[in-house]
């Protein structure tokens, strides 16, 4: 299992909380620190006036893994001035050696590493030796490595013994090196899967596969847990320092479109827009001047159309809501003033329909079979014995069936149907 001890980058945001004008997640905001600043972190420990919890190794591991990133040594050959923990400058004169030694050593990180070659001079694969190892071991113990997350299970303590005994009598397959024994065992329980593993309380398997230990101590398991959780975070931390520096993505260009509208316009031809909203509660209306109600409806999109009707028309549609259980009403017109959420509606015509509930499937089943009944009754067919080489008898052809009573749609009729148009000047 690794070690469950926190690294050094991750005092840096604690640290930048603490002295924002000397620490800095922006690469681009780095500086140089000033020469033995961790004697002045240890000073501030001492007083109690340093609220990072955090002791003095961990400050000079913090300060060796913060001085040896890139931008650091960006910010040493640049020249800029050193600074102590208020951020102040105390030395503006970087000598010259160290700058160029900074200078090199950013140079040399920036240029592409060689592939490592073997003995045979070709590029050896960039996976790591003890990943490499892992598909060998899967294959001779299918029951105790695995290379799916889902399914690793906790290992046997000290399973490297039973491993080392194996490989000293000669039965471990080809491929598979004493030396890398223990390093692929480091590797394989420091993964991830490997301490949610730990975590759930799996229980340790041998070589065989048979779990040899069913209960792991509730230490051992916390410890995994907070690794998992370290490792989160530090994912999550990374994702939005990255999402926070990278670019904007540039807005997709709209595409040319595949013909001119200048065309098309040219080959417009005259037609009437009308606009029919359809409605099924009766709205609130509210009179405007002689003889005339206003109401307004809104569509699904959001736009209040306004309308004016005669109080003729509107009494007709009160006495339909008053009168009909169902209905519905359609109001047609044209477009007209646009308005501050929607549009008025010119000349409207207003028709409105009764609803009938459609007949159910039990309720028409019996109808159907009186209607058979009365067919078969009316024209009985009777059928001749047939020879085994006799043609067929021709039936006499059957009576046309009347047809089905229309539908609900096609029996509807407009029982109102009123329109209100005014006189154009």
């Amino acid at each position: 299992m690794s070690n469950p001890r926190p690294p050094a980058s991750e005092l840096l945001p604690l640290l930048a909380a603490a002295f924002p004008h000397t620490f800095f997640a922006d690469p681009k905001q780095v500086q140089p620190l000033k020469i033995n600043i961790h004697h002045d972190l240890e000073a501030l420990h001492q007083t109690n006036a340093l609220v990072v919890e955090a002791n003095p190794r961990q400050w000079r591991g913090f300060l060796r893994w913060y001085t040896r990133r890139t931008c650091y040594l960006k910010a040493l050959a640049r020249g800029e001035g050193r600074i102590d923990l208020t951020g102040a400058v105390v030395d503006r004169d970087i000598p010259e050696p160290i700058r160029e030694q900074a200078r090199q050593e950013v140079t040399r990180r920036r240029e592409p590493r060689a592939p490592r070659t073997g003995d045979t001079g070709q590029a050896t694969t960039a996976r790591p030796p003890s990943a490499a190892l892992l598909s060998c071991l899967v294959a001779a113990f299918p029951q105790t490595f695995f290379t799916e997350p889902a399914q690793v299970q906790p290992l046997k303590a000290f399973l490297y013994r039973d491993l080392l005994r194996l490989a000293k009598a000669g039965a471990l397959p080809d491929g598979i090196d004493r030396s890398q024994l223990k390093p692929f065992l480091r590797w394989y329980t420091g993964r991830t899967s490997y301490l949610n593993a730990l975590a759930h309380g799996l229980g340790r398997v041998d070589l065989t596969g048979a779990v040899v230990t069913a209960t792991i101590p509730e230490a051992i398991r916390q410890r995994a847990r907070a690794e998992v959780q370290r490792r989160r975070e530090r994912q999550s931390a990374q994702a939005a320092m990255t999402a926070a520096v990278a670019p904007p993505l540039p807005a997709p260009k709209p595409g040319p479109i595949p013909y001119s509208l200048e065309d098309l316009y040219a080959m417009a031809v005259d037609a009437k827009l009308e606009v029919t909203l359809k409605f099924t509660t009766l709205p609130h209306a509210r009179p405007v001047g002689p003889g005339k109600m206003v109401f307004a409806l809104k569509t699904p999109d959001g736009q209040l159309v306004t309308a004016e009707v005669g109080n003729k028309v509107w009494n007709k549609l009160v006495k339909a809501a008053e009168e009909w259980p169902s209905w519905i009403a359609a109001l047609t017109g044209s477009m007209g003033e646009r308005t501050e959420k929607g549009f008025t509606l010119v000349n409207p015509g207003l028709q409105v329909f009764e609803r009938k509930p459609k007949a159910s499937a039990e309720a028409t089943a019996p109808q159907a079979e009186a209607l058979s009944a009365a067919l078969a009754a009316a024209n009985p067919v009777e059928v001749a014995p047939m020879s085994p080489t006799a043609e067929p008898a021709k039936l006499p052809p059957a009576p046309p069936i009347p047809s089905a009573a229309p539908s609900d749609s096609a029996s509807r009729k407009a029982v109102l149907s009123l329109k209100n148009r005014q006189a154009t000047s």
